[in-house]
């Protein structure tokens, strides 16, 4: 009888399927792979996520003992809080910015935040009240979390324009555009959607070209994941946003660790080097913000790929970097409504729309 048990249990073990191995289902090529990861995040944005509208843009910065109207201490006392809970994060994760001296910057919310609900801040370095500035000029770093030298590097000139900015240049400093990428506890290149925010900018046939070249060219690789859709982003959209509102006659957008210097643009003449790194064009990319500012819009944008992400350059480095770039700047970029004559370049700001077919 126990024999005939046995018989009976191994027989419905053999019929009983193993859940922890089921059977294999279809393959999935890899584009057909990479086609459902596009279709499954643009359906958890459709869900979830619309880009934010931002609020008023408010850039204060309240000299030194002065004392704010009543009526705007309290937006600017929420807008400290938030500054502050910012640097402490920034200086937890960065050896060489530290919490003081990030706060010294006294940088102001942008209205914008990221998915994850950080703020993008900027620094404005105003002209002079005197005379019109010679032209207007961004300077972004953090575009990628994981390159902490581009923020670093970024908040040691912020440092130099506190001490020596003259007021012949315009400029917007951000130095973290992607918060979110860098406070993860392993920092990474994307957005906390998982978006590469350098792949995301609305350059021309998007959708086909971008995904072309990520499943084609990245083999689908997650780090330069190109989004759903162009500007999907409110990181990205922040961006294009203000490159539309203040309008700069120069971009400039710190990378690494390549170690070169990348130029877009059609004039004028790029910079050969900048301290010890020299120009070698990388060409651009569907949804970079080099083709779509340099190319598309025409707006001379400098793209520095420092050496090292997790390495800042020396202190001669740097200062270097700084000279030759104000150098470059001084002799070339111009704003063509105050010097036309100087000009060599008239960024677009809107790209025209497609004229309609005339009527036959």
């Amino acid at each position: 009888m126990k024999y005939i048990l046995l018989l009976l249990f191994i027989f419905q073990f053999i019929q009983t399927p193993i859940l922890a191995d089921p059977a294999p289902g279809p393959l999935l090529s890899v584009d057909a792979a990479a086609q459902a990861i596009i279709e499954e995040a643009a359906a958890k944005h459709a869900k979830e996520f619309t880009v934010p509208t931002p609020a008023p843009r408010q850039i204060v910065n309240t000299p030194t003992g002065s004392t704010p109207k009543p009526d705007t201490l309290p937006q600017q006392t929420n807008n400290f809080s938030l500054i502050n809970e910012l640097c402490l994060k920034i200086s937890g994760k960065l050896a060489s910015v530290s919490t003081q001296s990030c706060q010294d910057q006294k940088m102001s919310p942008t209205g914008a935040i990221s998915v994850e609900g950080h703020p993008i801040a900027i620094k404005e370095y105003p002209p002079s009240p005197k005379r019109s500035p010679q032209a207007r000029v961004l300077l972004m770093g953090g575009i990628h979390g994981d390159e902490f030298s581009s923020i670093g590097i970024v908040f040691n000139w912020m440092q130099t324009l506190n001490q020596h900015h003259s007021g012949l240049f315009h400029w917007h400093v951000a130095p973290l555009v992607n918060p979110d990428g860098l406070f993860r506890t392993k920092s990474q290149r994307t957005n906390a959607h998982g978006v590469d925010l350098n792949r995301n900018f609305p350059t021309t046939n998007w959708l086909s070209d971008s995904r072309d070249y990520w499943i084609n060219r990245t083999k689908s690789d997650p780090r330069r994941f190109p989004g759903p859709a162009p500007l999907s982003e409110p990181e990205s959209h922040w961006v294009e946003d203000e490159i539309n509102q203040f309008k700069p006659h120069a971009i400039i957008s710190v990378h690494a660790p390549y170690g070169i210097l990348d130029y877009d643009g059609e004039r004028p003449d790029p910079p050969q080097h900048l301290g010890h790194l020299n120009l070698s064009p990388m060409g651009t990319y569907p949804g970079s913000l080099g083709r779509y500012a340099g190319v598309e819009k025409r707006i001379p944008i400098i793209t520095i790929e420092l050496s090292y992400a997790g390495i800042m350059p020396s202190e001669n480095e740097i200062a270097s970097m700084w000279m030759d770039l104000i150098r470059w700047l001084t002799n070339n970029i111009f704003d063509p409504d105050i010097y036309p004559n100087r000009s060599l370049s008239q960024p677009i700001y809107a790209l025209p729309q497609p004229k309609a077919p005339k009527k036959p």
